[in-house]
């Protein structure tokens, strides 16, 4: 990986928490016998004798930031893509020299 495609990767990252980390949380609860997880809060939820209440509720509160999150997601993948055109621009022009 380039440092030219780094940051792009990081802003696509960070623009997609909001929609892989509440789904994370979800998958998980739906895996806890008795533990639901939402919007609203979680109930029930305990692993190996430790409250993950807090832990799978916490998540939900970024559904707000989707739209942001898009936005963010889409300025870095443009990011790095245009930073591979540029490489690959580059390469080919060393390759035909």
């Amino acid at each position: 990986m380039t440092r030219r495609r780094a940051p792009g990767l990081v802003l696509l990252a960070l623009g997609l928490m909001p929609i892989g980390l509440p789904l994370m949380a979800t998958a998980i609860s739906h895996a806890l016998p008795g533990c639901a997880a939402n919007e609203l809060g979680a109930t029930g939820c305990s692993f190996a004798g430790h409250d993950l209440n807090e832990a799978l509720a916490a998540p939900f509160r970024l559904l707000p930031w989707i739209a942001p999150g898009f936005a963010l997601a889409l300025a870095g993948a443009l990011w790095t893509l245009s930073a591979w055109s540029a490489q690959r621009a580059q390469t080919r022009r060393a390759k035909h020299r």
